[in-house]
């Protein structure tokens, strides 16, 4: 195995990690509130996404909506969970929605396509939301 790049911008520990679906882009989120989107094909940042008075980020997934947008999703420790859409096909994203899903942190999310349901998980209670 090779190292293939080495990427830096967080400046605290980074919490998760997710690739794309077709593998041009990755997120990254941290303990600093960031997550952070990068070109693998430059190696590079395209996007800051600030999550002011949010807290650390704690989990983050990919989606496709219906018309073949791609849609961030990414969770926090303040219970809430949020949706970015891609307004250009270089990486950027845009706020979308904000939902309060829980009273606490959020550990785990997941989303089902076939039936556009989002599931949080927060401490021993998860949730599953009807996303259309």
């Amino acid at each position: 195995y090779e190292i293939a790049r080495v990427l830096r911008g967080h400046t605290r520990s980074i919490t998760v990690l997710r690739f794309s679906p077709d593998g041009r882009l990755l997120a990254s989120g941290a303990m600093d509130s960031y997550i952070l989107i990068w070109s693998m094909k430059r190696g590079s940042i395209v996007q800051r996404i600030k999550n002011y008075a949010s807290g650390p980020v704690t989990d983050i997934l990919w989606a496709t909506a219906s018309s073949n947008e791609v849609v961030l999703i990414f969770s926090l420790a303040d219970g809430t969970v949020h949706f970015y859409r891609s307004v250009v096909s270089d990486g950027y994203f845009k706020g979308a929605a904000i939902l309060c899903a829980h009273s606490w942190a959020i550990e785990s999310v997941d989303y089902n396509p076939m039936h556009h349901r989002l599931a949080t998980s927060a401490g021993n209670e998860v949730k599953v939301w009807d996303l259309e």
